[in-house]
This record gives structure tokens, C-alpha cells and sequence, in this order.
């Protein structure tokens, strides 16, 4: 495959940001050119060099600049080029709406992870900040450490990263166009289009991902299981897309999906039947508890005659292809019995070639605090979720591996000088995946040449991805150990609260587990509403779903992990730990409150970012002992709860200490049909409990509250009332303190309407068992 062409595609609109950040150009062209072309030959120059302007002069690159423009929608100018900011690609464009007067632009800034999480909310457009100054600074100090890299297929994967930071926010088009896709979505569709003149879409569909995440067995190591197991998914899914491109003579952004559980590759030719024999591999190691869905869209599109959008229905052909591919999508493999199998520590049933030997494993002592004896048999699965879901706290680096094929990678934890690696191998993609943790950043750059030097005999290419650094992340120093080398960076949270820490005697870290974390544990987790149908929406435009695709992915992977390092810094070492947060799902444990807490302020955070969608979430809560799958798994029936009774404006939260209530008075003797709340209820009614607990009043006073609710909800609604007015005027002290504590929730019967007073006094049996709950915490 051509990757330079492919890297001139690329950024064959760089010129864009130096146009609007005001640089001169210099280079002379002739013919079909503009200003910002002549930008972006300068800057082809002077970081790449005089054989990538050649390629750019030619215009080969042109038909896919076409083909992936050929989506936009003509309007009215929004303004100028250098003051536009970008609008939300997911917004329905109707007849003289006033889109000026909406919250939906978002400011022209490059990706920082240090910013603060509201930096990259939507706005109104007055509202937008344009900083085209420090977008241009920012690549340019990037582009100038990737100078360095001469393999192109290394520099093409680099600068997706780098174009990632830089041009994520910066929309593509202005002139006589709505401005609702960004550069980084245009150019990375643009990019793989101009290397074929006609294309399929192969898709790739990852089946039972919430099965395998959740399918811990057994107490011991579980909540680092866990999260081991959530992030060697995303680790699998990259390895899974770099083996296919390897194989196909693809470059990695021929898949231009970002969705967890999917891959979407712009392909040249009918190679569906090679990829299905990749996948039928990782399905059997796996134990068939991933299953793959694969199909190819039945018909070519010509490139240079692509309309993505039209009008017209019949012109639509870039949509027809992918609902083709979809709808066709078909399980590659059948599972089979295994004869021959064994039962590992954790109680899981798997072939006896695919289990290890505890004693075997190098820093089996580390990985579990010495605690699971030496002669024990661990399944390569849980092997391999004890390595990551160790490996993520403190993690630094993510190394992969695409080994030789005469080589294989291994597995083990070691501990090296201040550093300590985490070692895990795919067998059928023979990719493996190195990651540091624990080290000193002033020591870096030395031992990751070490590591490089210990491989790079056996290594076909290296892959570097820093952990939450956007803009650091580049290592010339690196390439002169190994050419076929690139840099990327993974957000991911990587806190988890332990027992012991000792780094400079090194003991080993044992991982607090659930038990160790309050009296009431929750799980809780979240889901964007309404993706599947913007997904589909979208389909007739890729340019803006790659766009909301990677906003998607930024919200739930950058600003997530952003904000709960923030509350972690205000609010010290609390007792929660992010099991996983990708795609549009984040799921969290720990003590029952602070996971409600901090679910309500992530969600309506989500919310300003991406005002197009809402997030419901269930939340169950449990004591010691109990099961993680099985918490999850009620977790995952509270949040459906959520999605059933979303009205469409608010985002809710379901919980098994949620009661039953309802709105609808002609329901009151009927059915009660509500078991969810608002985020903002949920966590006003968490504040009313916490206040209530620091009060003077006493808690028989609210038990009888919460009987008088449970009266209603028997229908035995005049003697509630009757009882409720009775209470408060032998406790006149007392209410007055509640209404001060609950800022007058509770109000006065016979006074106020009865209608508004039942349906408190429903909902105000939340307050009392999240008040009996802190009680007992």
C-alpha cells in the first residue's frame, strides 16, 4: 500500500490551520491550487521533505480529498475562516433555524489533557474561543520530533496521532459549507480513499464484549481481574485491526471505525475470506468467549464517481455499502468441545494447552501478593487479566509488539531498577504488548531504548503509546534503535487504591478488593442514549461520524479519566476505582456514595460535551462477599430500567434502593411506574441524607416518613395524609429542621396541593435509605 500518498492525503489541508493562524506562504504552485495549498506545501517541505511535495504537486491525492468532501452540505458562510469554530456534527439541519442562537460549537483548541474537562463543552457561538495560535504551535513542536521517523508507515501513524490533538477541533470546511465535520475526520477518511480507485467496506463486529469483561469467577483478584479484562479488550481490538491491516498490505487507517466492538476497513478487493481466518484463530484461543461477526458490502464503489451525500436517494452509494455490510454481518466461527480440559484457580474450565503453571510464571508473587499458591493452574485468559489489571495502575507506556514470524512474545511481570513491566502475548495475532509502570519520568527515554534494544531482533514494528499525554509523546531519540517504530498515546484512568506501597523496598502492591472498600459497595454504570440512532443518522455522512466518533471516544476516554484525576486530587484517596470508560459506556465500583456521586457529575459533564445525547445508568448496590459479575449484571437490568422510562430530555438512574413512585395521579391505586430518577434528583437526594445524618434529627422521626410513603403506595392515601399532618404538628422542631436540611422538599399538608405532597413523600423514601445506608457505612 501506498502509505506516503496516503500521508499526503493525509494532510493535504495542514495549510488550513497555518492559513487561519496567519502564516505567510512561500511555496510557488501552478494550476488547481490555493493559498492554503502553497501552506501546506511549506510544510510538507520543510518536516517531511522535497519527495512528499513532489507527491503533493502531482494531485493524486485530490481524489480522495473529493470523494470524502463530496458529503458536505452547502450553506450560507458562517463567518471567516479563522474565527468559525466548529459546529456539532450530529445536529439536524432544518429550514431557517437559527443555528447562531444554539449550544452546539465547540471551541478551535487542540487536545490537552491537562485542560480543564469544560474547556470542551459545547457552546453558543459568541460563547466559542478560536486558538488557531496554539493549534499551529502545538504542531509544529510535534511535527518537528517526528522529523526523525523516515519509515512512511510509521510517519502516517504518528501524524494520525498528532492530527488527532491538532485538528480534532478544527473544522474542515467554512466557505459555502456548514461547518460540522472536523479536519481530523475529513483527512482521515480522505486518506485511505486515494489509494483505491474502487472500494468495499468490510466490517468487523466483536460479539459478547459485557459477557467477557464481566466473566470473573471466584473473589480472589477480582476487581483487578476486572479491570484487566476491560482493558486488554481495547488492547485486543487495536492488535486485532494492526494484524489485519499487516495482513491485508493495509496501513492501520484503512479502518476508519473508532467504536468499540467494531472495525470498518476501506478495502481495495474482496479479502473478506483472509480476515475470517484471522478471526476463527482468536475466537478458539479466546474459548469461544469472544465470537466474531464479519461481512464485506456486496458491491464496488468507484472513488472518483463517489457522492457520499445526495439528495437523491440512487446517489447514496457509500451509505447503501455500509447498511449492505452491516446487515450481512454473520458469525465466522462454530464453537466445539474441547476434550481435553482442566480447572484453573479461579474455577474456570479451559484447555489444558492453554493453561500455565503459577510457579512458571515470572512475577506471579507480584501480580497477587504472594497469595495464590506456586503449584496452581491459571487459564492464559485470567493470566493475562492478573498482568493487565495490574499493569494499569501508575501505567505509563503501552509498547506493542508485531513480532517476526519466526518469533513469539511471553508472558510475566518483572520488575527492573524503578520500572516494572507487564508482558502479555497473543498468540494467533503474534502481537504482544509490553507496559511500564512506576518509573520516574527524568529516567524514561534510557529505558525504553533498553526495552527496544531487547526486542527489536525479533520485532517486524514497534508501537509506542504514552499514557495520557497528548502532547508529549513523540521519542526521536527512539528511532535510531529501531526504524519501523511509531508513536501514538492511550488515555485510560489509571488509579486503583492498594494496601501496601513500598516502592523503594519494592513489596509488592496488593490491590484493595471489594471487600476492602466500604460496608456498601456499588456498581455502577452508564450508557449513552440514543447512539445507535445518530450512528445510523450519521452513516449517509462518515466525515462527521468520524468526527462524532472521535468525540464520542474523547469524552468518554480523555474527559472521564481528566475528571476523576481531579476529584482524586481535591478529595484525596477515595475509595472508588473507573473499571472501564471507552465508547459510550463507563463503569465504576466502589463505595456506594462516591460512585453515585461521581456517576451523576461524569454524566452531566458527558452531557455539555455532547448535548446530543443523554446517559442513563443503573447502579446496584451490595455488602462484602458478594459476586462482581453478578452485581454487573443487576447494574446492567437498573440501567435498562433508566433507558425505559427516559423521557427523552433528561438522562436517569435506576438503583436497588431506588422505591417505586409515579407522577400520574390516576396511577397512584394502579401502579406505581417509576423506578428511576434524574441524575440531579438523585444527587440532591444524596445531599439531603448527608445532611440529614449531620442534623439533630432523629431517625425515628424519618422512618415514619418513609412508612407513611409505603401508605401511599397501599393506597391507603387519606390515612397517609391524616398521619403525615399528625407527625408534624407534635414535631414542629423537627420538620422545621428537615425542610432547612432537605431545602424545603418536605412541605406542609394541609397547606400546598395534595397532589405535589404524595409524590414527595413517594420519592422521599430515596433520602431515607441513602440516609439508613451512610448510617451503616
Amino acid at each position: 500500500m501506498d502509505e506516503e500518498l496516503m500521508l499526503v492525503t493525509f494532510l493535504h489541508d495542514v495549510g488550513k490551520i497555518l492559513q487561519r493562524a496567519g502564516i505567510k506562504p512561500k511555496c510557488e504552485l501552478s494550476g488547481d491550487f490555493y493559498e492554503h495549498d502553497r501552506l501546506t506545501c511549506d510544510f510538507l517541505n520543510t518536516y517531511l521533505g522535497e519527495k512528499y511535495v513532489e507527491l503533493f504537486k502531482e494531485g493524486k491525492w485530490k481524489i480522495g480529498d473529493y470523494a470524502s468532501a463530496s458529503e458536505r452540505i452547502e450553506s450560507k458562510e458562517f463567518g471567516k475562516p479563522e474565527s468559525t469554530p466548529l459546529l456539532d456534527p450530529t445536529l439536524d439541519i432544518q429550514p431557517n433555524a437559527d443555528l447562531l442562537q444554539l449550544a452546539r460549537w465547540y471551541s478551535v483548541t487542540y487536545v490537552d489533557f491537562n485542560a480543564a474537562p469544560e474547556t470542551y463543552k459545547a457552546r453558543r457561538v459568541n460563547e466559542a474561543f478560536i486558538n488557531y495560535k496554539g493549534i499551529y504551535e502545538t504542531l509544529i513542536q510535534l511535527a518537528e520530533k517526528a522529523r526523525e521517523i523516515r519509515d512512511p508507515e510509521s510517519l502516517l501513524e504518528t501524524y494520525d496521532y498528532i492530527y488527532r490533538t491538532t485538528a480534532l477541533f478544527v473544522p474542515a470546511a467554512i466557505y459555502k459549507a456548514i461547518p460540522n465535520t472536523s479536519l481530523y475526520g475529513h483527512s482521515r477518511l480522505a486518506a485511505p480513499l486515494a489509494v483505491c480507485k474502487e472500494i468495499r467496506l468490510l466490517v468487523i463486529d466483536i460479539k459478547g464484549i459485557q459477557k467477557f469483561i464481566t466473566n470473573v469467577r471466584g473473589e480472589a483478584e477480582s476487581s483487578k481481574r476486572l479491570r484487566g479484562r476491560s482493558f486488554f479488550l481495547q488492547l485486543l481490538q487495536r492488535a486485532l485491526s494492526d494484524k489485519i491491516a499487516d495482513v491485508l498490505g493495509l496501513s492501520v487507517l484503512h479502518n476508519i471505525s473508532f467504536e468499540p466492538g467494531k472495525l470498518i476497513f476501506v478495502v481495495c478487493d474482496d479479502v473478506k475470506y483472509k480476515v475470517d481466518e484471522i478471526l476463527v484463530k482468536v475466537e478458539e484461543w479466546s474459548n469461544y468467549e469472544l465470537q466474531f461477526a464479519s461481512s464485506i458490502s456486496s458491491e464496488k464503489l468507484k472513488v472518483s464517481e463517489m457522492k457520499i451525500f445526495s439528495e437523491r436517494e440512487e446517489d447514496r452509494g457509500f451509505k447503501k455499502a455500509l447498511e449492505n455490510a452491516i446487515y450481512n454481518l454473520r458469525i465466522v466461527g462454530k464453537p466445539h468441545i474441547t476434550e481435553d480440559v482442566d480447572i484453573d484457580y479461579f474455577g474456570d474450565v479451559y484447555p489444558k494447552k492453554m493453561m500455565f503453571r503459577a510457579k512458571d510464571v515470572e512475577g506471579m508473587e507480584s501480580l497477587t501478593a504472594g497469595e495464590i499458591p506456586k503449584d496452581t493452574l491459571i487459564s492464559e485468559i485470567n493470566l493475562i487479566s492478573l498482568i493487565v489489571g495490574h499493569s494499569t495502575r501508575n501505567l505509563k507506556y503501552v509498547i506493542e509488539i508485531m513480532y517476526k514470524d519466526n518469533a513469539k512474545g511471553e508472558m510475566g511481570y518483572r520488575t527492573i531498577g524503578k520500572y516494572r513491566v507487564g508482558e502479555i502475548y497473543i498468540g494467533p495475532l503474534n502481537i504482544g504488548f509490553l507496559l511500564v509502570h512506576g518509573s520516574e519520568k527524568d529516567d524514561d527515554i534510557a529505558f525504553l531504548k533498553s526495552l527496544i534494544q531487547t526486542k527489536k531482533e525479533v520485532a517486524k514494528r514497534i508501537r509506542i503509546f504514552t499514557v495520557n499525554s497528548t502532547l508529549d509523546f513523540i521519542y526521536p531519540e527512539l528511532v535510531k534503535e529501531f526504524s519501523k517504530i511509531s508513536f501514538g498515546y492511550i488515555t485510560l484512568n489509571t488509579y486503583h487504591p492498594v494496601e501496601k506501597q513500598d516502592t523503594s523496598k519494592l513489596i509488592a502492591e496488593k490491590f484493595k478488593s471489594l471487600d476492602d472498600m466500604a460496608n456498601y459497595i456499588a456498581l455502577g454504570i452508564t450508557d449513552g442514549d440514543r447512539i445507535g440512532e445518530i450512528v445510523k443518522k450519521l452513516s449517509a455522512f462518515p466525515g462527521r461520524f468520524m468526527t462524532f466518533s472521535s468525540l464520542l471516544d474523547f469524552t468518554f476516554a480523555h474527559i472521564v479519566t481528566t475528571r476523576v484525576i481531579d476529584v482524586l486530587k481535591k478529595r484525596g484517596d477515595i475509595p472508588i476505582v473507573v473499571l472501564y470508560s471507552g465508547g459510550d459506556d463507563l463503569a465504576i465500583y466502589g463505595k456506594w456514595d462516591e460512585v453515585l456521586m461521581l456517576l451523576s457529575e461524569l454524566s452531566n459533564l458527558i452531557v455539555e460535551i455532547l448535548p446530543s445525547i443523554t446517559v442513563s445508568g443503573g447502579i446496584f448496590i451490595f455488602k462484602k462477599k458478594y459476586p462482581i459479575a453478578f452485581a454487573y449484571s443487576f447494574a446492567k437490568e437498573h440501567e435498562g430500567i433508566a433507558k425505559k422510562e427516559r423521557d427523552g430530555k433528561e438522562g436517569r438512574v435506576s438503583s436497588n434502593i431506588f422505591e417505586k413512585y409515579t407522577e400520574d395521579e390516576k396511577k397512584l391505586c394502579e401502579d406505581l411506574d417509576r423506578r428511576s430518577l434524574t441524575w440531579s434528583e438523585a444527587a440532591k437526594f444524596l445531599e439531603y441524607a448527608k445532611k440529614l445524618i449531620e442534623s439533630n434529627v432523629p431517625s425515628a422521626y424519618l422512618y415514619k416518613v418513609y412508612n407513611i410513603g409505603q401508605m401511599i403506595e397501599d393506597c391507603e392515601i387519606p390515612k397517609a395524609l391524616v398521619t403525615y399532618a399528625y407527625l408534624n404538628a407534635r414535631n414542629e422542631r423537627v420538620f422545621k429542621e428537615v425542610k432547612e436540611k432537605t431545602k424545603a422538599y418536605l412541605v406542609d399538608y394541609p397547606r400546598e396541593e395534595e397532589r405535589e405532597i404524595i409524590t414527595r413523600l413517594l420519592k422521599f423514601r430515596n433520602v431515607v435509605n441513602m440516609y439508613t445506608l451512610l448510617k451503616r457505612t
